[in-house]
């Protein structure tokens, strides 16, 4: 054989188209410069073919294409029928057999045997094709995540709706039938040329079986066309298992002398099994696996294949090979034997790692997220179960300022201070803090930082020895949250406000954890922030009537449980009441008053202080028309403003239906609003104000001088009246000579403005007389009345009564008659 067969052989260990095989086992040289390159015309039709032997001349016979192989860009014929030979070529052709199959083959196969074949073949190539059609199916399934999104997105939902082990079950499925047609190809029914042995070439490599070109002559002495079905069922075989996806071998095992199986002969692999393990057809086939590989020696996979063959129960299991590579084995009994098919599952391997890491990671800091906390929680508080001992707690942490630093620097630098908060965690939370020790002896320990969402955070340590190792992490992180971050040129300071929570045998979920360490964080939140609170089951109870409350009062505003109360204003020279403030009330049915200072900022929270808001003014319309029915059109009424009502756009529209509706005066209506409302926005407020003044409502400013209001505002909002607050009343009877003073500025400044002044909490004759001699004009407090109910109020205008000359407030309560059994109330909180 020349030097090229060699050379094409060991190029093309498989797939030589230097070789004619016949049904007799003869093997001619098509290597040389005198074989016929087909072009890709010549698919069919008799063509001239000059056949080269080592030791004979050449043989010129027209035969026809059997079977074709591409090779780089030529096509080369592998396999010929032969037509018509000339008589007198006929010994030429003979001996030509006879030379070469005395130097190439060492095959004894007959054509009796080959010319047996029956639908048996046909058979196993079909199980063959539709099994690794089934295995394409499950490489398919196994690498979508790392190709299919991109393209084909469609499929994306059918892979999710797909059962987690399809595509190990199609490797299964596809294994075996592929074996199957194996076995029923290699049958005595079908063809009968054993890979590993029959077809032993020079140097004992095995020679696989392409295809077979007949050459029987006929009684006329005509060769006639006779190609076998097994020629083109073995041709076939070898090009679906040369061109399947993925690894396809055969193991003979060896065993030893007691039937113990010590090792596997490999008796074929396909090409992709050779890219796959790194390895040719020649360096494996007919030697031992221990040998080729002897890393699998001590190897999972060694031992399933030798229970595979034992037991004859199928494997499908992922492995991981030494040189990093992952790999999927679907595993098969083959007579003594294995069928053996698998996938490289490396890229499959690395994107699902990387799905996972996206799933279970915030994209932002790298930090786990809310999901992966979830599980490493559950399984924390199932190993609390088991150790009564082992101490669990949860830090709840949220950064103060986070807001400002994103709303004034932008997002990007908010974006880096939370890389910045992720990495002091990661540096600060160290396995030293948990070492918990059991009956059992060490048991594992582990500590958890996650970020929620936004700037919450949340911290897990399992296995610690007490409380407080736990509020030992909880301070070491306060103080590294204290230091500034320099983020992008700005230094920032983002302290954390932490709440801690110690698992118990009263938890029995995860959610019931993080609900408690959040409700310790809002309580240090509230506290003052940039510290820590250990949480107590007081502090759940709190926050359940408070969500109780908060339904009840959602209830109490859809069905109006609310009731007007209304403080007395009274003129201080005379004593005589010229108006009143109304105050709202909630009777609950179960919890009796409710008083102010408890649902007024819930209301505001819930964004219920409009609807509740635009009641009260309803109802104070209604009751001022009421007075002036009875013949007292004097009398003013005073109600409370929120923000929040100022900022809707309805209280022009409400105020002005009411007046209208009501024929009402609108200079007795004053409207009350904070100092505090209106310095933080005097441009937007003095807009909102002029719209209310031209309806011909009085405006006051309540609270004066607890704020940080200028001259300069006070000249420019279209204000009537001045409140003093009752902090300097309070004081003024202990220290007349200094509070006196500001009260006299106050009152001239008012009057200098052209406005009145309203004196609040007057509880004491001292303050009274101080009034007078500064000349204020009205004033209200408990020492003239507490608040009283609608008829009362009525009583006391058509009365008239001389208020303020009471000694103390007993005398108060018994000019007022029943107004004492009302419950005293902090004003400071009386709010519509």
């Amino acid at each position: 054989m020349s030097d090229m067969n060699f050379a094409e052989q060991r190029q093309h260990p498989r797939y030589r188209p230097d070789r004619l095989t016949c049904d007799l086992g003869e093997v001619v040289d098509l290597s040389r410069s005198g074989a016929r390159v087909l072009s890709r015309q010549e698919i069919d039709g008799a063509v001239p073919v000059t056949l080269h032997a080592a030791h004979h001349g050449e043989v010129s016979i027209h035969g026809r294409v059997q079977w074709r192989r591409p090779l780089g860009n030529r096509e080369f014929m592998v396999g010929l029928a032969f037509e018509q030979v000339d008589a007198s070529m006929r010994p030429a052709l003979d001996q030509l057999v006879d030379e070469v199959s005395k130097g190439v083959s060492q095959a004894g196969t007959s054509s009796k045997q080959a010319s047996s074949g029956g639908g048996g073949g046909w058979l196993g190539l079909f199980l063959v094709m539709a099994g690794l059609g089934v295995l394409g199916i499950g490489a398919a399934l196994l690498t979508y995540p790392s190709w299919g999104p991109q393209y084909l997105p469609d499929f994306e939902q059918w892979y999710e709706m797909a059962p987690p082990l399809a595509s190990w079950g199609c490797f299964l499925v596809g294994g075996l039938l592929a074996v199957t047609g194996v076995g029923e190809l290699l049958s005595p029914s079908g063809p009968s040329r054993d890979y590993a042995h029959e077809h032993a070439g020079a140097g004992g490599a095995p020679l696989a079986p392409l295809a077979a070109a007949s050459a029987m002559p006929d009684p006329s002495g005509r060769v006639g066309s006779t190609a076998s079905h097994q020629m083109s069922t073995e041709h076939l075989l070898n090009c679906i298992l040369e061109s399947s996806l993925g690894g396809v071998s055969v193991l003979k095992a060896v065993r030893h002398d007691d039937r113990r199986v010590v090792d596997f002969e490999v008796q074929l692999i396909n090409r992709a099994a050779e890219n796959l393990l790194g390895k040719s057809e020649v360096m494996v086939t007919g030697h031992l696996l221990s040998k080729v590989f002897p890393c699998l020696v001590n190897h999972a996979i060694f031992n399933d294949l030798s229970s595979t063959v034992l037991t004859g129960l199928p494997v499908q299991k992922q492995y991981r090979l030494d040189n990093g590579r992952w790999v999927q084995l679907a595993v098969v009994q083959l007579g003594d034997g294995l069928a053996v098919t698998f996938a490289d599952t490396t890229e499959q391997h690395h994107a699902q790692a990387r799905l996972r890491h996206v799933a279970y990671h915030d994209e932002l800091t790298g930090l786990p997220n809310r999901k992966l906390l979830m599980e490493h929680l559950e399984k924390a508080m199932n190993r609390a179960q088991r150790y009564p001992d082992r101490k669990l707690a949860v830090l709840f942490l949220d950064f103060d300022r986070f807001k400002i630093v994103n709303d004034t620097l932008g997002h990007e630098v908010g974006d880096l201070l939370l890389n910045s908060i992720s990495g002091r965690l990661r540096e600060n939370i160290r396995s030293v803090d948990t070492a918990a020790t059991t009956s059992g002896g060490l048991e594992e320990s582990e500590q958890i930082s996650a970020r929620l969402g936004g700037d919450e955070f949340v911290v897990m340590l399992d296995g610690l020895e007490s409380e407080e190792a736990a509020i030992a992490v909880a301070n070491r992180l306060l103080s590294a949250f204290n230091e500034p971050h320099i983020l992008d040129g700005h230094r920032v300071v983002s302290t954390a406000s932490i709440g801690i929570v110690m698992n118990s045998e009263s938890y029995t979920t995860v959610d019931e954890l993080l609900r408690d360490a959040d409700t310790a964080m809002y309580h240090a939140k509230n506290n003052g922030k940039a510290r820590y609170v250990v949480f107590d089951h007081q502090m759940h109870e709190t926050l359940v009537a408070q969500a109780e409350l908060e339904s009840d009062l959602r209830e109490a505003v859809k069905n109006e449980e609310f009731k007007m109360v209304y403080e007395p204003i009274v003129d201080v020279a005379s004593g005589y009441v010229v108006g009143f403030e109304t105050l709202i009330r909630w009777h609950h049915a179960k919890r009796g008053v409710v008083e102010p200072s408890a649902f007024v900022p819930m209301a505001e929270e819930l964004n219920l202080i409009v609807p509740v808001g635009a009641w009260v003014i309803r109802q104070s319309c209604e009751q001022l028309a009421r007075w002036r029915e009875m013949g007292d059109g004097d009398i003013f009424l005073n109600i409370n403003l929120s923000r929040a009502q100022l900022y809707d756009g309805d209280l022009v529209n409400l105020l002005a239906h009411e007046i209208m509706e009501r024929s009402l005066d609108p200079s007795r209506i004053r409207l009350e609003i904070t100092e505090t409302m209106v310095m933080n926005d005097v441009g937007e407020m003095k807009t909102k104000l002029i719209e209310l003044k031209e309806l011909g409502v009085k405006l006051a400013l309540d609270d004066f001088g607890t704020g940080h209001s200028s001259l300069n505002v006070l000249q420019e909002l279209p204000l009537d009246i001045l409140k003093i607050d009752r902090t300097f009343i309070a004081n003024a009877g202990d220290a007349v000579r200094r509070y006196g003073a500001i009260i006299a500025t106050i009152t001239d400044l008012a009057r200098n403005l052209d406005m009145q002044v309203i004196a609040e909490g007057i509880e004491r004759q001292e303050q009274v007389d101080l009034l007078r001699s500064l000349h204020c004009d009205h004033a209200q407090g408990w020492l003239y009345s507490r608040a009283v109910d609608a008829e009362a109020a009525m009583a006391m205008i058509a009365e008239r009564p001389v208020l303020g000359l009471a000694k103390d407030l007993e005398e108060a309560d018994a000019q007022s008659g029943h107004l004492g059994a009302l419950s005293p109330i902090d004003d400071d909180h009386e709010a519509a």
